[in-house]
């Protein structure tokens, strides 16, 4: 049964690749994704535990919700545009302005500071180390109004900006000095943050713009491109091994166990006990807003608090998967739609994920501009990290979102226009 619910997903993949021909296409990556998770999960390499049948029966369901979420943004949508815009590269210039110059030099200062505190216990243990250690050393974490800036302003804007410039970069003219500034800026948050999740997104935001660009790219650039990646992939292979672990298994382990994980969390009623109601899948919206709110006296919701503490909770809570590997964290975002609502939470929280998705990706083809693309980008990153956690549930995924839409508004074209000139 395992097997014949990985081919159910398969085909709602190969629907959508037979409507959209692309294998890239968002909503087609989803479900072709998912179905080869489910059957990394289903050949058990390496002594991975089995997950449950129930596990697989969630999966299927937040697909099928995806699937049919898809369908509506392309009805509502016709009735505004039916024909793509034709672009040029001037739709995707990034226009550098006062008020984007001052947030980026912020956000540099925040995340520098972090580095800075913790140089020493990368210097000792290494980063993938020093990632642990700053989940039980305060001292490692920027305090008070400074960690809260760090943490909704500092790296959500240079994730945003790293994405907008790699968008620039790809759509108008390739150059070196492109090349690094975005590789030091998804530096900056390897290092601040400790994981190898910024390489990670970076190469992933590399295959989605490099195969879905219409731009004609030279030899002599594509060369520089791969050693880039190379680079990155490479970064991300040495953090691999700095956790002792084999890289090939390392990888599968990655992607293959979070059923197996999910199926030891669904067992424990302190984790998956009474239903939140969407706080648990879109805290990511919430908690900022509600961040606001606790300066003015208002306190957090009871449920807010109570998805919080299931990310606390889940992210303690490193449990076997394997012969000698263990998981933290990774409950999939089908875990997050089912601590809201059951099966009936996968389905309808499943079929708003498909709605937006789908809105952006159809917004991205018609607009075609620097914005939407970058949109775009930012969401094929969330769907291929679907297999950790839910995209609404984490505030960086949504900061960055809103700060995509600061960095390519044009503030100075906006205020000519707004005073006629």
């Amino acid at each position: 049964m395992r097997l014949a619910i990985t081919l159910i997903i398969l085909l709602l993949g190969l629907i959508k690749y037979q409507k959209s021909r692309s294998l890239l296409a968002i909503d087609t990556i989803f479900h072709l994704y998912w179905a080869v998770i489910c059957f990394l999960s289903v050949i058990r390499l390496y002594g991975l535990h089995e997950a449950d049948i129930q596990v697989y029966y969630i999966v299927l369901v937040g697909n099928v919700g995806f699937f049919m979420g898809t369908i509506a943004p392309q009805f509502v949508l016709k009735r505004t545009k039916t024909d793509p815009e034709q672009s040029t590269e001037q739709d995707f210039i990034l226009r550098y302005d006062i008020v984007k110059i001052v947030l980026t030099i912020g956000a540099l200062v925040l995340i520098i500071q972090k580095i800075i505190l913790m140089m020493p216990a990368i210097s000792r243990v290494g980063v993938q180390g020093a990632r642990g250690l700053m989940q039980l050393d305060e001292s490692l974490n920027l305090q008070g109004f400074e960690g809260v800036l760090f943490t909704y302003y500092g790296r959500p804007f240079i994730r945003a900006l790293s994405i907008v410039m790699l968008v620039n970069m790809m759509k108008t003219k390739i150059v070196k000095v492109k090349v690094i500034l975005v590789i030091f800026l998804n530096l900056l948050i390897y290092f601040s943050d400790g994981g190898r999740s910024a390489i990670v997104l970076l190469f992933w935001a590399l295959v989605y713009l490099f195969f879905t660009g219409e731009k004609k790219i030279s030899l002599k650039m594509k060369k520089q491109i791969i050693w880039a990646g190379a680079l990155m992939l490479a970064i991300g292979i040495l953090s691999t091994i700095e956790r002792k672990s084999a890289v090939i298994r390392g990888l599968y382990i990655y992607y293959a166990a979070p059923l197996a994980y999910l199926t030891k969390q669904l067992v424990k009623p302190s984790v998956f006990g009474e239903r939140l109601y969407g706080f648990a899948s879109f805290q990511g919206i919430l908690n900022p807003f509600f961040g606001v709110l606790n300066y003015l006296g208002i306190s957090d919701p009871v449920m807010l608090n109570k998805a919080n503490q299931f990310i606390y909770d889940i992210q303690l809570s490193n449990l076997p998967v394997a012969d000698n590997d263990y998981m933290n964290y990774f409950v999939t975002c089908f875990g997050y739609f089912y601590r809201d609502g059951g099966f009936l939470g996968v389905l309808i929280i499943g079929a708003i994920t498909g709605y937006v998705v789908k809105h952006f990706m159809i917004k991205s083809k018609r607009c075609n501009n620097l914005r939407y693309v970058s949109l775009a980008t930012l969401f094929f990153q969330g769907i291929m990290f679907t297999m950790s956690k839910y995209l609404f549930s984490d505030y960086n995924f949504v900061m960055t979102i809103v700060f995509i839409y600061v960095i390519t508004t044009d503030f100075i074209g906006s205020s000519k226009k707004k005073n006629g000139i």
